[in-house]
């Protein structure tokens, strides 16, 4: 079917009502007014979906409003919000551009040096951004969700919280010629303008608030970004007859159950409220309906996409519950205030889903307390690599006697190095120069080691050969016993003794203390935490099955190099060693009887569930 460039149909009219030969069919053709689905999740990582990250891609239907060789702008079509401006309903139209209205309501700390004060220089600690679960996501969307409705109408406003002005797009069908020449056409009889000329058309009785729909952000990719996607199976693309949109707006516009809102009993996002209809309904009409649920691994990736998305839709698209100034206040002085210093431990008691999930169930040790920032570690998050590493030995190694000469065994006592391997610890998002890696040792020794060495992927082959380690003593003073100590160069323990920590993470004073004032997180007494076990973990071997058949079975499946089995053993193995990282943070929560705050039904689990994806996916 020939298409114009703007989208149209030639010789076709927009058909009055429901029209039921309205079309809709999948096209390798990327141009204005093309429709930009996302593809079914499925059970390989690179195919995964957007469970861990930008959640509000997931099953999405997206229209393109601008396309050439440098850049792609387009609006999601089916995220309507609760939010109201100026009596206009709005509709999140992407991650770019949002004035901070969709931003995590959590305070996290920082994703980016960016973020950090500028008295923050680069020669206090030179931190750049590691990679680590945080691809793609928009700096415009990194606000507290503290902006007001009003800040969306002042385009020049200066960013807040790192957020940026508000892009609004409108669309609308009006047909009156006032309409027309303040607006732009889409497809045939679907038209885009701005917010202040739809504020000006129903100022002058031209136009009803019900008229238009207001988007607020936008998506955009670069040159080649989205066809190198749609190569990947990433999205679907279709062309539509207008009809079919304007139907699926209308009828989310006119459906209060389409309209995300929360249950008052449970606080959890009612039925409809999540947009995924609209995009089923579609994905059916080009042909490319999910199949039926089949119990697997595909099928448990697609629940727990379409349970984020829900979460964020939850979180991010429905205003805050009204709470009391009082009672805010109230609780607030009810949390005895302490002094952040180096070696203070915190726990972070709040279930964390969306973003950072490194962080939920974390134990976190700050290491330094400077002008603008706190730098901190996660200490309980082992990962499925490790680091082989020469270090000195404090006595001489012992040799096998063996009859031979013993020069031999003289000469092995001088050398005073041993071969050792630990488990990498993810300590963080962000890194220091250098390798990025940090070394904290048992508090009862005297502190250090200088060590070259090899990371060691889940897979001992692959090895990667790393620059000799700068000094580990990156900070002026080492803190406090809590447990742990900053290694430097004189260590005279043995690797049993050593955590190999890779990443750091920074928090602005302000964040963190929002965090710990609103009961996010909360100080923890070093007696409390199992330290023995950290350092248990801190083997490479550490995760083997306590039974003796099951080790059998892992042996087999290992040597066996199936790659379905490997997956599986890795699997299990990961699990039982969160498991055991998790009772390591319960055990300091229980013990000192710590505020868990009170959240939604199902949210500790989904939270549960996006901290074991977020393992399998960033740290095997």
């Amino acid at each position: 079917m020939e298409r114009t460039g703007d989208g149209t149909t030639p010789g076709s009219d927009a058909p009055e009502g429901e029209d039921l030969e309205s079309w809709a069919y999948e096209t390798p053709l990327l141009e204005q007014g093309s429709v930009v689905m996302s593809a079914v999740p499925k059970a390989e990582p690179s195919t995964r979906g957007h469970g861990l990250r930008q959640q509000y891609f997931h099953k999405c239907m997206i229209l393109a409003l601008e396309h050439d060789k440098s850049f792609t702008k387009g609006i999601i079509l089916n995220r309507p919000t609760a939010y109201v401006l100026d009596n206009f309903k709005i509709w999140c139209g992407g991650d770019v551009q949002t004035g901070g209205l969709y931003g995590s309501r959590l305070p996290l700390p920082a994703e980016t040096t960016q973020q950090f004060t500028s008295s923050v220089s680069e020669d206090v600690l030179r931190i750049n951004p590691r990679r680590f679960g945080t691809e793609g996501f928009a700096a415009a969307a990194a606000g507290d969700g503290g902006d007001t409705m009003a800040d969306l109408l002042v385009t020049t406003a200066a960013p807040t919280d790192g957020a940026t002005p508000a892009d609004i797009t409108v669309l609308h069908t009006l047909t009156s010629p006032e309409a027309r020449e303040r607006s732009k056409r889409v497809l045939k009889d679907l038209f885009v303008t701005s917010f202040a000329d739809a504020r000006w058309l129903v100022d002058n009785g031209l136009a009803t608030h019900d008229d238009f729909w207001v988007f607020v952000g936008y998506a955009g990719w670069g040159a080649d970004q989205l066809q190198g996607e749609l190569d990947r199976g990433l999205w679907h693309l279709a062309a539509a007859d207008p009809t079919v949109l304007l139907k699926s707006l209308t009828d989310m516009a006119r459906d209060p159950d389409s309209i995300p809102r929360l249950d008052a009993a449970t606080g959890e996002l009612c039925e409809g409220g999540d947009g995924i209809g609209a995009w089923e309904r579609l994905i059916e009409k080009i042909g490319r309906a999910q199949p039926s649920s089949v119990e697997g691994e595909g099928d448990l990736a697609i629940q727990f996409c379409d349970d984020m998305l829900r979460e964020w839709v939850r979180t991010r698209l429905v205003p805050l519950p009204t709470v009391s100034l009082a009672s805010t206040v109230s609780a607030a002085r009810s949390r005895q205030p302490f002094a952040l210093q180096p070696g203070t431990l915190l726990a972070v008691t709040s279930p964390v889903a969306l973003d950072l999930q490194f962080l939920h169930k974390s134990l976190i040790l700050v290491l330094d307390v400077r002008p603008g920032l706190v730098v901190s570690v996660v200490i309980n998050r082992p990962t499925d690599n490790s680091l082989e590493f020469e270090m000195a030995a404090c006595s001489p190694p012992q040799v096998q006697d063996t009859g031979g000469d013993a020069s031999e065994a003289d000469e092995a006592s001088t050398t005073y190095t041993l071969t050792a391997r630990r488990r990498v610890f993810f300590g963080g998002n962000l890194v220091t120069s250098g390798t990025g890696l940090l070394l904290l040792h048992r508090s009862s020794l005297q502190c250090g080691v200088a060590i070259e060495g090899k990371h060691l992927g889940a897979d001992a082959d692959d090895a990667e050969e790393l620059a000799p380690m700068p000094e580990p003593a990156i900070f002026a003073q080492p803190p406090p016993n809590p447990g742990l100590s900053i290694a430097g160069k004189d260590f005279c323990g043995t690797s049993d003794d050593l955590l190999v920590f890779h990443g750091l993470t920074a928090w602005t004073h302000g964040r963190l203390h929002r965090a710990i004032r609103s009961g996010h997180i909360s100080q923890v007494d070093p007696s409390h935490v199992d330290f023995d076990v950290l350092f248990d973990l801190g083997s490479h071997q550490s995760g083997a099955s306590p039974d003796l058949q099951e080790r059998i079975k892992e042996m087999q499946a290992k040597s066996s190099k199936d790659p379905a089995a490997t997956a599986f053993l890795k699997s299990n193995r990961q699990r039982r060693v969160a498991s055991l990282a998790e009772d390591v943070w319960r055990g300091a929560v229980d013990e000192g009887a710590l505020t868990v705050p009170t959240t939604p039904r199902g949210l500790s689990h989904l939270a549960d569930d996006a901290l074991l994806e977020w393992l399998r996916v960033y740290t095997t």
